[in-house]
């Protein structure tokens, strides 16, 4: 059996921006903070340029004393909503200088951003920036097969198994590499086949006759803030919800013209927390997206954002709260081998708007629009329990090495743009393929059943097991001919009908 397991490591990208921040008043900060640098010698140099880094959070490992577990930001000590967290100088910041036209507002609307990163890189120790792009083609070299464009052939056709090839046509580029593939599950385009950005900047000529290599672009699409590359972003890990500790502010908000970026505490942050921003704050970004882009499926609460079907819902885990009147001889003998903690189930919250896109609520559509959304779930997640239970025999077969060259997606390559044999790729990258498609695989079933069961689906219904008539996609209908849903926490509801409310019968998330 496939089994899902939590990725040891991840290819942390650096938070976004949030539009719509409204940060308070700053408190004041100390001005002396070179001991808190760390010994982390990238840090030090945004200090000395000019940068800030609060001295009550430290860079440090998850299990500190092992060094294992995810390198990332947590409080040495508590820190208070609103507190600036670090800030990070325009002398610390790659980007393009262009005194003739107005500063891009997307970076992908042109390569200028990535030229301008690839010269830095060639100046090598010559850089002003040179601690923050030695990290950099760190980060590239160490994580860029974390990225699921850069799997080998055969972990890319296991997570498009999970996803569900839908078609695959054979219209390629000028190189003759790029496809188009279509999946039924999100995201659009999981191995960037039809990123036009991506293809046009790697590879392209500069001015002055060097070549952008892929490493460049790689790092633009990873770590790159639309109006530059900020160094210090990338420290701080993704985690959404109530997990989320820390948001950006840009240089206009922080309305200074030294300071390109603050980093401010979101709420107050107890001792010993890890601190985390949030990668959905940048534009329609779901759960399979957050593994395209940056290369790890990540910890509840997660997003799914189905942009076929206009629909889009959040998933959380719910943990079991013991009445006192539980707590007997009987219902501990029941229940003694399960964690304190266990999650009994994930709650759903619909969500209206995301990123100034509008999706469906399904319980306030029309009962035919309704019934296509619960037969696509329906369907999928039939689908997805069929493809989580591979038997370990799939695996070896998926995995075996490739002794000729893929002829649709080319050789596996490195950042600096070397082919690599599939047979050649180390073993630690195909584990980390199958385990991160294992808990996609796992995530995305219990996320979909969670959402079929809020939507009144029977578990009997679900997994195929009706001993009525009625099609096992439907709504149910009541013998008088209306219809009617339960969800996991309320009683009866009204699915099919016309006049349930979002307050009675499902959670919405605006």
């Amino acid at each position: 059996m496939l089994a899902a397991i939590q990725p040891a490591c991840a290819f942390t990208e650096g938070g976004k921006t949030s539009d719509d921040a409204t940060p308070g008043k700053s408190p004041a900060i100390h001005k002396d903070n070179k001991a808190s640098s760390n010994g982390d010698s990238l840090l030090k140099w945004v200090i000395e340029e000019g940068g800030y880094w609060n001295p009550k959070q430290i860079l440090r490992y998850e299990n500190d004393d092992e060094q294992t577990g995810l390198f990332g930001v947590f409080a040495l000590e508590a820190i208070q909503e609103e507190e600036v967290l670090a800030r990070i100088p325009w002398s610390a910041v790659i980007y393009v200088d262009d005194d003739d036209d107005a500063p891009e507002e997307n970076r992908f609307a042109s390569c200028s951003l990535v030229q301008r990163l690839q010269q830095e890189l060639d100046k090598g120790n010559l850089s002003h920036y040179k601690y923050y792009t030695q990290a950099l083609r760190q980060t590239a070299q160490d994580h860029y097969h974390l990225l699921p464009a850069h799997w080998s052939a055969q972990g890319r056709a296991l997570l498009e198994k999970v996803l569900g090839r839908k078609n695959s046509t054979g219209s390629s580029s000028s190189n003759g590499k790029m496809t188009t593939s279509t999946t039924t599950l999100p995201p659009r385009d999981m191995f960037l086949r039809d990123f036009e950005w991506k293809h046009k900047c790697s590879g392209a000529a500069q001015e002055e006759g060097s070549i952008i290599s892929p490493e460049a672009t790689l790092l633009v699409m990873t770590h790159g803030e639309d109006f530059g590359m900020v160094p210090l972003t990338d420290r701080y890990n993704s985690r959404g919800g109530s997990y989320t500790g820390a948001y950006f502010v840009n240089d206009a908000e922080v309305n200074s013209d030294i300071i390109a970026l603050e980093i401010r505490a979101l709420r107050d942050i107890p001792r010993g927390e890890q601190i985390f921003t949030d990668y959905h704050d940048y534009g329609l970004i779901g759960t399979p997206e957050l593994l395209r882009d940056y290369g790890f499926v990540e910890s509840y609460p997660q997003l799914y954002i189905f942009h076929d079907q206009r629909i889009a819902f959040k998933v959380e885990e719910v943990v079991r709260v013991v009445d006192e009147e539980e707590e007997d001889e009987d219902y501990e003998e029941e229940h003694e081998e399960e964690e304190e903690d266990e999650p009994v189930y994930l709650q759903v919250k619909w969500k209206r708007q995301i990123d100034n896109e509008w999706y469906m609520l399904p319980k306030m559509e029309k009962f035919e629009t309704r019934n296509f959304i619960v037969q696509f779930l329906h369907t999928e997640y039939q689908r997805l329990q069929q493809v989580c239970a591979m038997e370990e025999s799939d695996e070896v077969v998926l995995f075996e090495p490739e002794h000729t060259k893929n002829e649709t997606d080319g050789d596996v390559k490195n950042p600096q743009g070397k082919a690599l044999r599939a047979e050649e790729a180390p073993a630690s990258n195909r584990q980390h393929e199958i385990e991160t498609t294992a808990k996609l695989c796992s995530d995305m079933t219990r996320a979909i059943r969670a959402a079929l069961l809020d939507l009144g689906l029977t578990a009997q219904n679900m997994d195929g097991g009706s001993s009525n008539n009625h099609n096992p996609h439907s709504c149910r209908q009541k013998d008088d001919g209306s219809s009617a849903g339960a969800t996991q926490s309320t009683g009866e509801n009204d699915l099919c009908g016309h006049d349930s409310s979002p307050s009675e019968s499902m959670l919405v998330e605006t």
